[in-house]
């Protein structure tokens, strides 16, 4: 079972051959994506793999409905609930979305046991997603997750940072621990930026240029190398 939040344009052959979604390799997949722009799409690739439901919601810690800030910028992904996003700057439209609570929904929806992945590239909603599935017990149900880091996206994000490459040892916790991958970091020098087109990049260090260089400890290697998951075990000791 795979839960994708922040599906955007959902990719077929990832979610087919990476991951077995549909039919054909008997895995189901939810799609968390609450732009209408990409209903039609994700409908038709959900239809296209089978056993695939696409979910028009933002993906949060509470069931109520929230502003959606929107830009025209690469399709419209990047787009997120922080109106101060890199992408956001370069003008944006703002529309009401429904947010849901995740925790509570996988609760109702997946069975306990499932085989469960989950992806998330929810462009810095992801600390507080994160932290609620942490307390809520639901993060220690994915056998493997991955994640997309955006604190650099927003000024106010940058001291979490540290988050980033906390991350795996944070769940090394569970009972299960999941598999953990940070795909990348955003804004930081070791970042990829849609497939690291020059522009893309140039505007992102552009505009990470004005966080404060203290507040996410620029010249901290240790920012770019994630923590060990068995680092303070006792039996490690």
């Amino acid at each position: 079972m795979d839960t994708q939040v922040g599906a955007n344009l959902p990719m077929k052959r990832d979610l087919g051959s990476k991951w077995g979604v549909g039919t054909k390799h008997g895995t189901t997949a939810f799609l968390f994506e609450p732009q209408p722009r990409f209903a039609e799409v994700c409908a038709r690739k959900a239809k296209e793999l089978g056993l695939t439901t696409c979910l028009p919601y933002a993906a949060w810690i509470r069931n109520e409905t929230m502003t959606f800030n929107v830009h025209d910028d690469a399709a419209g992904m990047g787009s997120s609930l922080f109106n101060s996003s890199v992408f956001v700057t370069q003008g944006a439209s703002r529309l009401q979305v429904q947010a849901i609570d995740l925790a509570e929904w996988m609760q109702l929806h997946i069975p306990r046991g499932a085989d469960l992945t989950g992806h998330f590239d929810v462009e810095g909603a992801e600390y507080v997603l994160m932290r609620h599935l942490m307390l809520r017990g639901q993060a220690c149900r994915f056998r493997h997750v991955e994640f997309e880091a955006h604190a650099l996206y927003n000024r106010d994000h940058a001291p979490l940072r540290a988050f980033d490459v906390l991350l795996p040892w944070l769940l090394q916790g569970c009972e299960r621990p999941p598999k953990v991958k940070v795909l990348r970091y955003y804004g930081t020098p070791n970042s990829v930026h849609f497939g690291g087109k020059p522009q893309m990049e140039k505007r992102i260090r552009s505009w990470t240029a004005g966080v404060e260089p203290e507040s996410w400890c620029e010249s901290c290697t240790l920012l770019d190398k994630m923590v060990e998951p068995s680092l303070g075990d006792v039996a490690n000791a």
